[in-house]
């Protein structure tokens, strides 16, 4: 279940906006958690 940011998907919109390791961490840690 999603219990914090870091269990959304980022949609590309928002992650252009951001610094490539705040979101392309998250984004590996939540795709760690669905593959796993």
């Amino acid at each position: 279940p999603a219990t914090g940011f870091d269990e959304v998907e980022i949609p590309d919109a928002l992650a252009a906006r951001q610094p490539e390791p705040l979101w392309a961490r998250r984004r590996a840690s939540y795709q760690a958690r669905v593959r796993a």
